[in-house]
């Protein structure tokens, strides 16, 4: 097995391996010997991707997991398949698809300045994705419409764990073009792993009560306590309501967006009863926006909400970095690996990331 990808189980051949081993160290060249701060782009980006580049070998990694899975329940050979990179960020997975040969390569991200920056870091490199879409799901439906194309692949990283409505999400995918279309989503927000869990319920904790640091966020994230958004949202709809009440239905309303929180009061107003939450434990989302501050969620609801949409399902347990700066580490962690890769099932409970795989059902 090659070096780069004995922390894992790695579904393609020998040859494709190989492959994919020359286009990672092909790109991790690339993106490494880059100078953001010469490029016309945000602040924001700029930030992003030096910490990417900081833990280049890792993501790449990360990213040829993604992408060889998800290749591997395809069934399709590379110079057939469209796939989109969704909610793509800096597009490192969306580049490393690209130099792999993939047919054609579509970004998409719901955060403009995401995907303005992306296509400069990606135009510095010389390999730019075939299209930047920005929107959310729905802009893949009208560009399906107006090319008169089909999508073969849909991968994310980091994203599922962000999003507002998981229903309407899936709900969405069900309408893009593509009879024999494979989903795999990868996301960090592993409910198994108390470790994972114990460092994330401390994130949702710090942005509920005391705000958001200002050292990741986009320009449209709230830098107040989601708590204290809310509280400031009802009481500006709602005047005649008291402080207590205010303070109540704050409480209760934590895990929703504006419009959702407004309905809220707008029938305790008329029922006078407090709904119950039904935000599990500490998850709590940027109330103008809808982002979820890394939403823990069961594997059961992923399992159902790709069953009920016309997909198979399967869960695929991800790794650990072994390329840290502190060599400590590296004695450590492929000790984990080797547990998590012959665990089985129960590899999930060491976890640092998951991922969620499926096909559309003929």
């Amino acid at each position: 097995m090659s070096s780069l990808f004995k922390s894992f189980h790695v579904p393609v051949n020998d040859k494709l391996q190989e492959h994919f081993e020359v286009a990672c160290r092909a790109l991790e060249k690339k993106l490494f010997d880059l100078d953001a701060e010469q490029l016309t782009i945000s602040d924001y980006s700029k930030k992003y991707f030096k910490d990417y580049q900081r833990k280049l070998r890792y993501s790449l990694q990360a990213c040829a997991f993604i992408l060889m899975h998800a290749l591997h329940k395809s069934k399709k050979e590379l110079h057939e398949i469209t796939i989109v990179d969704y909610g793509a960020g800096t597009g490192v997975l969306a580049m490393l698809a690209k130099q792999i040969g993939f047919a054609r390569v579509i970004y998409n991200d719901i955060y403009d300045v995401s995907c303005h920056d992306a296509q400069k870091i990606a135009e510095a490199v010389h390999i730019p994705a075939d299209a930047y879409l920005c929107g959310d799901a729905g802009i893949l439906q009208q560009y399906a419409a107006e090319s008169n194309r089909t999508f073969d692949i849909i991968v994310s990283r980091n994203v599922v764990e962000h999003i507002y409505d998981l229903n309407l999400f899936f709900q969405s995918l069900t309408r893009l073009p593509g009879q024999e279309l494979t989903l795999f989503f990868a996301t960090t927000a592993n409910i198994k792993n108390p470790l994972t869990v114990w460092y994330t319920k401390r994130i949702q904790k710090r942005v509920e009560f005391r705000g958001m640091t200002t050292k990741w966020g986009k320009e449209r994230d709230a830098l107040k306590p989601f708590l204290q958004i809310r509280k400031e949202i009802i009481a500006g709809a709602f005047p005649q309501l008291s402080d207590a009440e205010i303070a109540q239905l704050a409480l209760c309303s934590r895990g929703l967006i504006k419009r959702d929180i407004l309905n809220l009061v707008s029938n305790y107003t008329q029922t006078k009863t407090l709904p119950k939450n039904d935000s599990l434990d500490f998850n709590t989302c940027d109330p103008h926006t809808g982002n979820w501050a890394e939403h823990l969620v069961e594997t059961d609801v992923y399992a159902t909400l790709f069953q009920k949409n016309g997909f198979d399902f399967k869960l695929r347990n991800g790794f650990y970095n072994t390329s840290y700066a502190q060599q400590i580490f590296n004695l450590i962690t492929p000790i984990i690996n080797f547990f998590i890769r012959n665990s089985g099932k129960r590899g999930i409970y060491l976890a640092p990331f998951i991922a969620f795989e499926g096909k559309r059902k003929n």
